[in-house]
C-alpha cells in the first residue's frame, strides 16, 4: 500500500515541533504504521458512519473534517487541531477523553509515528489518522509522560506560522542534502584519486555498506583524535574536527591506514554530519 509521503513529513516536523517545546525526544518515522494508518483512513472514508476503536498494541489519533463540498484537512492542520487540547489541560488529569490526542502527540516515551489521509468519494469528508509506536495514554504515568511546555507557556502555533516553519524547514533540509551529496562526493573523489596514483580502479560507493556501517552522528562530536577500528572485511573511521575536514585529509588519512590502497577492496560507504561549527566522518571499505 503507498503512503502519503507528504503528509507525513508535515506531520512529523509538526509533532517534532510540538514535542521539543516539552523537552520531548522527536518522532521517527515508520512505515509500517503509515501503511496501517493509511488503510484506517481509507477503511473511514468508505465507512457510511464514523466509528471509532481503541486498539491495545499502538496508540492513535484521528482528525476529521466535513465540507459541504471540498473538505480538506493537512497533516498541520490535524495535528494542531489535537494538540489544541493543551489549552484547557490541566497537569497530571488523566482523561482520555479530554485530553488523549494532545497526550498522545507528547507522549515522552512513544518513539515512532506513521499517518494516512483519505477522502469519502464525494470529497465531503477527509480523514487524518496517526499511529504510534509505543502508545501512549497509559493511566498512572501522565505526569511523567506529558511534560508542561519547558518554557511554562501554553501557546498554539496558528496552521499559517507552522506551515511557515515546516517550508523553512524544507528549504534548509534541501540546501543541506545538496551539500552532503557534494561533499561526499569530493571525498569518494579524494579516495579515488589516490587509487589513481596506485592504478587501483576506482571504489564505487555503496548503499548496503553505507546503511550497515550508519551511525548515531547526530551529535556533538568527540574529542580530536582519529578512532579507527575493524570487523570482518570492512573498516571504519570516524574522524571528528572542529571545522569542516578537507576531503584530501581525509584520503591522506586512509591512506596512512592503508585501506584505501588495498587491492581487495571496491566498495566504500561514507557517512557525515555537517554542522556550522563541525563535522564528523565515518568511512567504511569492503
Amino acid at each position: 500500500m503507498a503512503v502519503n509521503t507528504e503528509l507525513n513529513e508535515e506531520s512529523l516536523f509538526a509533532h517534532n515541533y510540538l514535542r521539543k517545546r516539552h523537552g520531548c525526544p522527536p518522532l521517527e518515522y515508520d512505515e509500517d504504521l503509515a501503511k496501517s494508518s493509511q488503510a484506517f483512513a481509507d477503511k473511514l472514508a468508505h465507512s457510511p458512519r464514523f466509528r471509532y476503536y481503541y486498539p491495545t498494541d499502538y496508540g492513535e489519533n484521528v482528525a476529521y473534517r466535513v465540507s459541504a463540498r471540498c473538505a480538506k484537512l493537512s497533516g498541520i492542520d490535524a495535528t494542531l487541531r489535537w494538540y489544541r487540547e493543551i489549552l484547557t489541560y490541566t497537569s497530571g488529569e488523566e482523561s482520555q477523553r479530554k485530553y488523549g490526542h494532545f497526550a498522545q502527540v507528547i507522549w515522552k516515551k512513544t518513539k515512532q509515528a506513521g499517518f494516512g489521509m483519505a477522502k469519502s468519494v464525494d470529497g465531503k469528508r477527509v480523514f487524518v489518522v496517526g499511529r504510534y509506536k509505543p502508545r501512549g495514554n497509559r493511566r498512572a504515568y501522565w505526569d511523567e509522560q506529558v511534560p508542561p511546555p519547558t518554557d511554562n507557556t501554553v501557546y498554539v502555533p496558528t496552521s499559517e506560522e507552522m506551515v511557515e516553519l515546516y517550508k523553512k524547514a524544507m528549504d534548509e533540509k534541501a540546501e543541506n542534502q545538496e551539500s552532503y551529496e557534494a561533499y561526499v562526493k569530493s571525498i569518494l573523489g579524494a579516495l579515488n584519486s589516490i587509487r589513481r596514483e596506485n592504478q587501483l580502479p576506482p571504489l564505487r560507493l555503496n548503499s548496503e555498506l553505507i546503511k550497515k556501517r550508519r551511525v548515531d552522528l547526530s551529535g556533538q562530536p568527540g574529542e580530536n583524535e582519529d578512532d579507527s577500528n575493524s570487523e570482518e572485511d570492512d573498516e571504519q573511521m570516524k574522524i571528528p574536527r572542529t571545522k569542516l575536514i578537507d576531503p584530501t585529509r581525509i584520503a591522506k588519512l586512509m591512506l596512512k591506514n592503508g585501506q584505501v590502497i588495498r587491492k581487495d577492496i571496491t566498495m566504500v560507504g561514507i557517512v557525515t554530519v555537517l554542522m556550522p561549527q563541525s563535522s564528523t566522518v565515518a568511512i567504511a571499505f569492503k
